[in-house]
């Protein structure tokens, strides 16, 4: 399927129907009718990450993995200059892309509260921007998934790992007069942790302590941006204060064979960090992962 966008761009599209839905369908199965599907079963709006496209073997087995095992829709797009999508790729264009994918799902049908917005590395501020632009309409989704997420791209610059263990910009860190000139020339500015004000729903962050692609301490630096205005003290305090109040405010939970899932209330929204042990950059797959995602956002019992 293709999805119209703006700048009369294209964009490739695969629709995936939960299990549930597929197997109650006659034999042979018809052609699945995506508003019938809709509204049976929440969607998950699936943003990939930097390479590739939509159809990457890994990407293609989490779609069967969160129908069968969450029971979900899948909508999975490739942005402009991806996949067989036309057009090229800018911060714009691609905000543009994920709201037409939740805006062909509202005009065929689901709810605004029936879909789950799940993003992967690069994909994670794709999706953070994409929520903001619906917080600003005072839209909600059901929430917010970011997996294996960015703090900012600047910062991931000068991390990256070549072959999972060569920095390649690490070292201009301590030429100032070079990392502003670089920072300044970045094409696209994907800044996550700036958007975290502008986020309504709840928000899962999930991230592998193995992860050689992205550090986990760019999902630490977000959560604390998530929890920071629930602090009953100034950021002044001291270490001490400030650890208490963290514990009085965010409750750990240690999942035998998984890892530490953190969270916190703030009124009617979840704030919650899932860090496992193993993953790698792939976390998604992981079926505890998935578990995790279906429990929070009231997918499976």
């Amino acid at each position: 399927m293709y999805i119209n966008s703006t700048n009369n761009t294209k964009l490739g599209a695969w629709f995936v129907a939960s299990e549930q839905h597929y197997r109650a369908l006659p034999f042979p199965s018809p052609v699945i009718d995506i508003s019938t599907a809709l509204t049976e079963r929440p969607t998950v709006l699936f943003l990939h990450g930097r390479a590739g496209h939509r159809a990457w073997p890994g990407r293609v087995r989490l779609y069967g993995a969160l129908s069968a095992r969450l029971h979900v829709n899948v909508l999975a797009i490739d942005y402009r200059g991806f996949g067989d999508s036309s057009g090229a790729p800018t911060l714009q264009g691609v905000a543009d892309d994920a709201r037409a994918a939740w805006d062909g799902l509202i005009a065929l049908g689901a709810a605004p509260a029936d879909v789950l917005i799940v993003g992967t590395s690069l994909g994670c501020s794709i999706a953070s921007l994409l929520a903001a632009d619906l917080g600003a309409h005072a839209i909600r989704p059901r929430g917010l998934v970011l997996l294996s997420p960015f703090a900012s791209a600047q910062t991931v610059m000068y991390e990256f790992y070549l072959f999972g263990f060569l920095p390649l910009l690490k070292p201009l860190v301590r030429v100032p007069a070079l990392t502003r000139f670089i920072s300044k020339r970045l094409m696209h500015r994907f800044d996550t942790v700036a958007l975290v004000p502008k986020l309504l729903p709840s928000v899962l962050i999930v991230h592998a302590e193995n992860d050689r692609h992205v550090l986990p301490a760019h999902s630490d630096v977000l959560f604390n941006a998530f929890i920071e205005p629930l602090f009953p003290l100034p950021l002044a305090s001291g270490a001490g204060q400030q650890a208490a109040a963290r514990s009085e405010i965010v409750t750990a939970l240690d999942i035998p064979g998984l890892g530490t899932l953190e969270e916190a209330q703030h009124q009617d929204r979840r704030l919650a960090l899932l860090k496992t042990r193993r993953g790698g950059h792939g976390i998604g797959s992981v079926e505890g992962v998935q578990d995790v995602i279906g429990r929070m956002f009231g997918l499976i019992q």
